[in-house]
């Protein structure tokens, strides 16, 4: 598999910041594809910044479902995946979160970068 496009492999973790304007099945293969890009390189840690991506509005509780779904699966329990949205994508119930927790994800979701590096590095690898 090659390196996705905004994908940065760093000291102890890896960061995927994708950009441009998508439509929200797009938007999730994306992601999928880079957790597992992770996973084959055993990348334990994995940041996720959406914030960037632009082309679907504010996600309903059966897209977060579907998101969750997905890259929980994609994750398979090994890699740990700290996730920065824009504060208008970020359910205050963490309806998604729990979803995506309830499938083995070990994750969290932020509104700040700073915020998700400083989580992602406090947790022990896989």
């Amino acid at each position: 598999m090659n390196t996705p496009e905004h994908f940065l492999v760093v000291k102890d973790y890896a960061a995927y910041r994708p950009a441009g304007k998508v439509a929200l099945p797009e938007a999730i293969e994306m992601v999928r594809e880079a957790i597992a890009f992770a996973r084959e390189q055993q990348i334990s840690r994995l940041l996720i910044n959406t914030t960037q991506l632009t082309g679907y509005g504010v996600l309903g509780t059966l897209e977060r479902f579907q998101i969750a779904e997905a890259w929980a699966k994609e994750a398979s329990s090994a890699i740990i995946v700290a996730v920065v949205a824009r504060g208008d994508q970020i359910d205050s119930g963490h309806f998604g979160l729990t979803v995506a927790r309830n499938r083995g994800l070990h994750g969290e979701v932020f509104s700040s970068e700073t915020e998700a590096l400083v989580w992602l590095q406090m947790q022990q690898p896989i």
